[in-house]
């Protein structure tokens, strides 16, 4: 298994961080700016032109709002179903407040509302599509979000083959853990590539220029 980790594209808390240097005002689950959004649709206008992205054979997404927008274009431009896991939520899940403070668990979004944005996502299987996903919160922990990279990894492996090409487009939990998600005892090492959306494809915004940047690739 071949696996390919795409960041999604800017969401207005990326923005309110870069302008203010706080997380004051943060919404727990927030869509992309409109910068975001030219990088998703470059993404997708270009992925087979990107090395790892052309020749994926499945595609899974986080059910926060910013990674169903970023997968779109993606998966019209490839053809692939979106399989959404609510595995992939960022660090603490979705909450109100501040991650080193006092914080209130939220709710995602519903099926209905995902799948406007992302007609090809598919539900997770064991959440009730009536209603809102939980949310994933959980505790301010570095051994949780290990644990939970290892359960992402475990059932990837388990339930794909050595040829499968995954995309998994999802907030950067792993980020603090990668060691873990990639250093896991397996039967072969996992070829890893990363792919930070918003660096991955640079948008000019003062005039429509765009450029295309190589992606991070390498073995682990």
């Amino acid at each position: 298994m071949h696996l390919v980790l795409i960041r999604h594209a800017q969401s207005l808390n990326n923005v309110l961080y870069a302008q203010t240097g706080g997380k004051e005002g943060r919404h727990p689950d927030p869509p992309l700016s409109d910068v975001g959004f030219e990088q998703a649709r470059l993404l997708g206008e270009g992925a087979n032109r990107i090395p790892h992205l052309g020749s994926l054979t499945h595609l899974y997404s986080s059910l926060t709002t910013r990674a169903a927008q970023t997968a779109a274009p993606l998966a019209t431009a490839l053809a692939l179903p979106v399989q959404g896991t609510d595995a992939l939520q960022e660090i603490g899940g979705l909450y109100l407040g501040q991650l080193t403070g006092p914080r209130t668990p939220t709710a995602g979004q519903t099926r209905q509302t995902l799948q406007r944005i992302c007609p090809e996502l598919r539900w997770p299987a064991h959440l009730d599509g009536r209603s809102a996903w939980d949310g994933g919160f959980e505790e301010n922990d570095e051994q949780v979000y290990a644990a939970r990279a290892r359960t992402v990894l475990h059932d990837l492996q388990t339930r794909h083959t050595v040829t499968d090409r995954v995309g998994l487009i999802r907030i950067p939990f792993i980020s603090p853990t990668i060691r873990n998600f990639t250093g896991l005892p397996a039967p072969r090492p996992e070829p890893v590539s990363l792919l930070l959306c918003g660096a991955a494809l640079r948008v000019a915004s003062a005039r429509t220029q765009r450029a295309v940047q190589p992606i991070q690739s390498e073995s682990v």
